[in-house]
């Protein structure tokens, strides 16, 4: 393992690419693009003074936190890369993985995302605190960000394509119908009020599961838009009324997801991000005159230590690896490799990016630069800066001969790549999750690469059984509610209206379990196991949402995802080549093969 891990430091150090002027361009654009964007929008957001002074020592505490988090992180980084490369090297072999590879993959992905944990975690509490010191226009603000260019514009009120944060001029009438009607009328009006919401907005509340609730929270909305002081209308109606849209029973799941993400990988969301960025820290303190001497990081310089091209190469790595352990359970013939391969290879040229010149890479950046000089200084942007900015932005993110939509030919290599797939691989593949280390304990040795391991919930039966009856009948109800929070602590929380039936659902199974002899429990247990993933939530909210879209719009997009991963054309190259480098061996007439002396009539014994 040692020799192996010496090899590949050599090799990576050998193989470090020098910076493409492009590349360096490109960097600067994109520092001067978050430069731009931080500095605009906390020049809309409109602190006061009172707002900065409280905010500056939570600004400096999430530096604090970003920096330590930075510098753990590049550690973790390193270990990775290492691992991950041995673990492509197996992966792609097939041939089984080295248990002290899988071992270091395992530890070191397991230690990234306990670290990105804490610290998004961490960063909530104090973006908990800092939200307190906002108004609830401010805080829309920031969770509505715009980027670059586009944000100055919009301060500008120049004349921009809308956003959905934006309330179209007859919807925006109706809100001011809403407010204008007196206290007195409002009750008997408010069903007609909300009526032309629902025609102007093209809402269809016959999507709600629960006419009431929806009509509760859209009244709701409409109370509030009542009270909003008017210099917050413009900023709150539109995030308000769009709270109260009816919502589709799978962006309802999809957003349930969401948050299980969050709860299972961190909580912090944009103000949090906003407070960690070290560009955050260096506006508000030359804003408010805050920093005491020079800004600890350089005003010009882009926020975060982490190495990008580290970044770049553990993503390529991750995505080499799952599409290694589907391809692995997928048992791929050659011709189906290179029919892949070659719907690969297109799929990469119809979503390439856009190819500038470098003269409009160079015309782009200095135009940022300057209409970063003026935001610095609270300096009003000339409208000829501005315009020439965005003429070198449209230069550079829609050059000449570029594809504008590429989504027919998109469907058509979707199409073509599901032609060639057997029954049996479809199936493979709607089942596929994507994860980093296959178990290893698979009754079904394709479905690698799924995080299909139910030793923890035959554990769990275990121990349920192991309760003593006494205990069992006086706790019963107690441990099951045990079990349940342990479950949602990980994998998410059950809504209200489904938390009875979970709960008697895992009674029933617990009884069941205990019910039968040790006999019967040791034959069935890996069965009864499995009944238990209806306790993870977020894989009964993905799988809800696949019966929902249909069997071919899974796959579907799944082969877009994976199948047609412009990485994968690389994947199914390296095993095209493997294959021609060690020719598998050649078939053989038996009836020239000379039989054993054993081999009785009918027999197939060879003599060795």
């Amino acid at each position: 393992m040692r020799t192996r891990f010496l090899a590949l430091a050599l090799l990576l150090a050998s193989a470090i690419p020098s910076r493409a002027d492009e590349s360096a361009l490109r960097t600067e654009i994109a520092a001067l693009e978050k430069q731009v964007a931080t500095w605009t929008l906390l020049d809309a957001l409109q602190l006061t003074r009172e707002q900065a002074e409280q905010l500056w020592p939570l600004v400096n505490e999430a530096n604090s936190l970003a920096r330590a988090w930075e510098d753990r992180i590049s550690g973790i980084h390193s270990r990775e890369i290492f691992a991950f490369t041995l673990f492509r090297v197996d992966d792609m072999a097939g041939n089984g993985l080295d248990p002290e590879v899988e071992r270091a993959a395992a530890i070191a992905n397991h230690d990234e995302e306990s670290a990105r944990k804490r610290f998004l975690d961490s960063l909530a509490t104090i973006e908990e605190r800092a939200a307190a010191i906002l108004t609830p226009a401010q805080r829309d603000l920031v969770a509505s960000r715009g980027d670059g260019l586009r944000a100055v514009k919009a301060r500008m009120g120049g004349n921009v394509k809308r956003t959905p944060g934006e309330m179209p001029e007859d919807v925006a009438d109706a809100v001011s119908r809403i407010r204008r009607v007196s206290d007195e009328q409002y009750p008997g009006k408010r069903d007609s009020l909300r009526a032309t919401l629902e025609r102007l907005l093209g809402w269809s509340p016959r999507e709600e599961p629960s006419m009431g609730a929806y009509v509760a929270r859209v009244n709701a909305s409409m109370d509030a838009i009542r009270r909003l002081p008017e210099g917050q209308l413009a900023a709150r109606a539109p995030r308000l009324l769009e709270e109260a849209r009816p919502k589709s029973e799978a962006e309802r799941l999809r957003g349930e997801l969401r948050e299980i993400h969050k709860d299972k990988y961190g909580a912090a969301g944009a103000l949090g991000m906003l407070l960690a960025n070290a560009l955050t820290r260096n506006a508000v303190g030359l804003k408010f005159g805050m920093l005491e001497g020079p800004a600890t990081v350089p005003q010009r310089q882009a926020a975060g230590q982490i190495d990008p091209e580290a970044e770049a190469e553990i993503r390529r790595l991750r995505t080499d690896i799952n599409l290694l352990n589907l391809a692995n359970g997928m048992y791929f013939t050659p011709h189906q490799m290179r029919h892949i391969h070659d719907a690969a290879e297109k799929m990469q040229d119809l979503i390439r990016p856009a190819t500038a010149r470098e003269a409009d890479l160079r015309d782009y950046r200095d135009a940022l630069a300057d209409v970063l000089a003026c935001v610095e200084k609270g300096q009003a942007i000339p409208q000829k800066t501005l315009d020439d900015a965005q003429d070198a932005e449209k230069r550079v993110r829609q050059p000449k001969g570029r594809r504008r939509d590429p989504q027919a030919d998109v469907a058509k290599l979707v199409k073509d790549v599901d032609g060639i797939l057997t029954p049996a691989q479809r199936e493979v593949l709607t089942d596929y999750k994507a994860c980093l280390i296959p178990p290893k304990d698979l009754k079904n040795p394709v479905r690698v690469g799924q995080a299909h391991d139910n030793k923890a919930a035959v554990q769990l039966l275990e121990r349920m059984r192991g309760i003593p009856a006494k205990a069992w009948a006086a706790k019963r109800d107690d441990i099951v509610e045990r079990v349940i929070a342990e479950s949602e602590e990980r994998k998410g929380k059950f809504p209200g209206d489904e938390r009875a039936a979970v709960r008697d659902r895992l009674a029933a199974l617990c009884e069941r379990a205990r019910g039968m002899d040790a006999a019967d429990f040791e034959l069935e247990k890996s069965d009864l196991a499995d009944e238990l993933e209806f306790l993870d939530r977020g894989e009964t909210v993905k799988q809800r949402l696949a019966e929902m879209a249909g069997e071919d719009e899974v796959v579907n997009g799944k082969i877009r995802a994976f199948l047609l991963d412009p990485a994968m054309a690389e994947v199914m190259h390296e095993r095209l080549e493997m294959m021609r480098a060690k020719p598998g061996s050649k078939s053989v007439n038996l009836d020239d093969v000379e039989k054993a002396p054993s081999c009785k009539d009918g027999g197939c014994a060879v003599k060795d």
